[in-house]
Order: C-alpha cells, then sequence, then structure tokens
C-alpha cells in the first residue's frame, strides 16, 4: 500500500477529494491537539472530544461504505446501474416518438 492509498478511490484510482478533505481536516486536528497538549497541562476534556470525534467521523465513513455497497448490490440484483437506476425509464419513454412502435 501507497501511501497515495489513502485520497485514491478504490474503484477507477482517481483522487477522491472526499478522502483528501478528511485526511487534511484530520492531519490539522492532529496536529492542533497536540500543539495544545505540548503547551498545557494534561487536559481530559480535550482528549475525549478529539478520540470522540475520530471515532465517530471513522465510524459515519464505514457506515456510509457498507450502506452504498448494499445499495449497489441491490441495484445490481435487479440488472440496474446505480448511476442510472432512476433515469433509465424516464429516458427510454421521452426517446420514443408517439404512436412509434416499442422494441
Amino acid at each position: 500500500m501507497s501511501p497515495l492509498d489513502l485520497i485514491r478511490s478504490r474503484g477507477d484510482g482517481s483522487m477522491s477529494l472526499t478522502k483528501l478533505a478528511a485526511l487534511v481536516a484530520h492531519a490539522l486536528a492532529a496536529v492542533l491537539f497536540v500543539r495544545l497538549q505540548w503547551s498545557a497541562p494534561f487536559n481530559r476534556e480535550l482528549w475525549l472530544i478529539y478520540l470522540g470525534v475520530a471515532i465517530l467521523h471513522a465510524s459515519y465513513d464505514k457506515t456510509a461504505a457498507i450502506l452504498q455497497a448494499a445499495h449497489a448490490r441491490r441495484l445490481e440484483g435487479l440488472g440496474l446501474e446505480a448511476g442510472l437506476a432512476s433515469a433509465a425509464p424516464a429516458a427510454t419513454a421521452q426517446l420514443q416518438a408517439p404512436g412509434a412502435p416499442k422494441p
């Protein structure tokens, strides 16, 4: 695993702006947290807030990924693609001229 895999999409290997934003936010929060802890005495509440935010964000990301994968599998089972599921019937209906025989 290369460090660039932290910001690449698993599907096509392109850069994921969502992953990049999360990585930058976590890095800045970690640097700020270390700076605050270095200059002041130990603060238990600050540790709890920092760890809570990090854990909640990781949990949210994992849950969103699981739900998205389940949705894609459900659509795949129906024979539809995730991006075209809602637009396909409407687009097909618009392309047919009135009175034209249906294929």
